[in-house]
């Protein structure tokens, strides 16, 4: 929240930047920290405004694309944004899960399916890909799958919330 209004304060001299890339990362920065600082009406303006810059910026893309499945608006967009994102760089496994994410806001859970053991695999130690993983595979009735990611998600950090949330309502209580 601080970093946020820090660098909004500094927004107007963002011309002042030498290059269209830099501010291009400079906005995706600003976009990024509003989404987490829970500026969900900010957001949107500073990840177009870097994609303005530069169209190319697929880390803007991906981060738009996740605030937008977080907030269940624009799926559609969200899901051009981060095929982009993944046609301009494939390796990462944030697109992955983010691509997965979007997928799984759509419904569309076999193919969510496809794209988080793709980001699981790129990025195992992570456990917000593993909760990903976990409620996908609660969608498709796998509930076994799910609570096996739960628990490494769990063991990558202990208090994941989501996880712990999830994993109560698979064992209707169970263990904190």
């Amino acid at each position: 929240v601080q970093a946020y209004e820090f660098l909004v304060q500094y927004e107007p001299r963002a011309k002042e930047i030498p290059g269209e890339i830099d501010r291009a990362g400079f906005y995706q920065v600003l976009g990024t920290l509003a989404f987490l600082s829970g500026r969900r009406d900010e957001y949107a303006k500073w990840f177009e405004k870097a994609l303005e810059l530069d169209p190319s910026n697929h880390l803007a893309m991906n981060d738009y694309a996740y605030a937008l499945a977080e907030d269940g608006r624009e799926l559609e967009k969200a899901l051009r944004l981060i095929r982009r994102a993944i046609a301009i760089k494939s390796n990462i496994g944030a697109y992955h899960d983010t691509h997965g994410w979007v997928l799984y806001k759509l419904g569309r859970y076999e193919e969510a399916l496809r794209e988080l053991r793709i980001a699981v695999e790129t990025a195992p130690d992570t456990a917000d890909l593993r909760y990903h993983l976990a409620a996908v595979y609660v969608k498709l009735g796998k509930k076994d799958d799910a609570l096996v990611e739960l628990e490494k998600a769990l063991v990558l950090q202990p208090g994941h919330e989501p996880s712990l949330k999830l994993r109560k309502e698979l064992t209707g209580g169970g263990k904190e």
